[in-house]
């Protein structure tokens, strides 16, 4: 685990988990971004941004459970598909279930898919405003979400 500050420890996660999700997707780093799409067709976004488990608000925490999200965009519906099945299958990270040592890349206590029957979303189509020629493209969409559990 790395030490950081308390300030510093959602950041930490955040770019712990985007860089494991990245290569266990097989995504290449100019395909995963952090927070917002910047107008790519086909890309994946990654953000953790939700305080998930309301009772640590209560008491200093030693650590933080946060909902993060998985945005894939696509041309490819069937790509979007093989994705939604790569994470089911290295999913859950944690201290029983660690193979590619995740644990020892930060702060990240556990990552899993979020236990809810609507996750993965529904694939919708959405329109993107392409960066290279601010015209718009209608691409399809999928999230996933995640419980992030981390040191504080």
């Amino acid at each position: 685990m790395k030490e950081c500050s308390y300030e510093e420890s959602l950041t930490l996660a955040e770019e712990v988990c985007a860089g494991y999700i990245a290569e266990k997707l097989g995504l290449p780093d100019h395909d995963l971004f952090l927070g917002v799409n910047p107008g790519n067709a086909d890309c994946a976004v990654f953000d953790i941004g939700q305080s998930y488990t309301g009772d640590l608000n209560t008491f200093q925490s030693p650590c933080a459970h946060f909902r993060a999200q998985l945005d894939f965009y696509s041309r490819d519906r069937a790509k979007l598909q093989r994705l939604i099945m790569r994470c089911r299958r290295f999913m859950p990270i944690d201290a029983d279930h660690d193979p590619d040592g995740l644990l020892e890349r930060g702060n990240v206590i556990q990552l899993r898919l979020s236990p809810e029957a609507a996750n993965p979303s529904a694939i919708k189509t959405v329109e993107i405003e392409l960066k290279t020629n601010k015209k718009k493209l209608t691409v399809w969409t999928v999230t996933v979400t995640f419980d992030v559990v981390f040191l504080t």
